[in-house]
């Protein structure tokens, strides 16, 4: 059996500024936007565990085909605070691309939130961490460079 990873969910505060963020900062495509009603939502209530909540959903394709799926809840709940890396859970998700350096210029050009400096790894490529308009981490790379000794 062959398993292929397809997406990621993530949930959002304002789709409209996210779709727009995702499409001009790293160019994804957004294929499809739906809403999820209540009785949607119903179906599973093991799984959303939501009652009286509508959902609206985009879902953004990078150029390989992996599929970032938004979600904007109504209600949704107040941010929960500073992330923690140590608590159990989904950390970020990772694009990649071939000249980091070069991408870092858009990417102020844009006003993103970096969490660091772009920096080089052992193998010679470089790799940075940044926000997305509702904090969600994006660690941006590009493949190895391997360094000639």
């Amino acid at each position: 059996m062959e398993l292929n990873f397809t997406h990621v969910g993530i949930t959002v505060s304002d789709l409209d500024a996210s779709v727009k963020f995702y499409e001009e900062v790293f160019g994804l495509t957004c294929r499809n936007r739906t809403t999820f009603d209540e009785k949607f939502l119903a179906q599973a209530p093991n799984l959303y565990k939501l009652t009286e909540t509508t959902a609206k959903v985009a879902f953004m394709t990078t150029p390989n085909g992996i599929v970032l799926e938004m979600f904007e809840f109504t209600p949704s709940l107040p941010d929960h605070g500073q992330f923690a890396w140590n608590r159990a859970g989904y950390t970020h998700i990772c694009l990649t691309l071939e000249d980091l350096p070069e991408f870092e210029k858009h990417l102020r050009a844009h006003n993103v939130e970096f969490c660091m400096d772009v920096l080089e790894r052992w193998d010679g490529g470089h790799w940075v961490f940044v926000k997305d308009p509702d904090g969600n981490l994006i660690e941006v790379n590009e493949p190895s460079r391997a360094k000639k000794t």
